[in-house]
């Protein structure tokens, strides 16, 4: 097991360092966060979804086919504009067909 000197920060406190640090080399690798459940992105969970730099923005893979993606996608453009920097989002849906509702108008 792993000693307490090289123990993992827990996410939330990962999270928080990562969004108040400066932006990370080029080479360094992305910042992950896994959510199974709809995320809190204008509340609890607004410092998984904040860039180290406001130069640097936001890529996001979004992932499902319904409202809560959507409730979340809309979300994410809020808080781009609140905060004022790049946002790209990859929506992934399993159905590509899909083609109503909530994909058809997202503003």
């Amino acid at each position: 097991p792993p000693s307490a000197d090289h123990a993992a920060p827990s996410a939330a406190s990962a999270s928080a360092s990562a969004a108040a640090s400066a932006a990370p080399p080029a080479d360094s690798p992305p910042r992950d966060f896994f959510f199974d459940r709809l995320p809190d992105v204008l509340a609890r969970d607004r410092a998984s979804f904040l860039p180290a730099s406001i130069q640097a923005g936001v890529s996001v893979v979004l992932v499902g086919g319904g409202y809560s993606a959507a409730t979340t996608l809309r979300a994410l453009v809020d808080l781009a504009k609140d905060g004022d920097f790049p946002l790209r989002v990859v929506w992934l849906l399993r159905k590509p067909s899909s083609a109503g509702p909530p994909y058809a108008v997202v503003p």
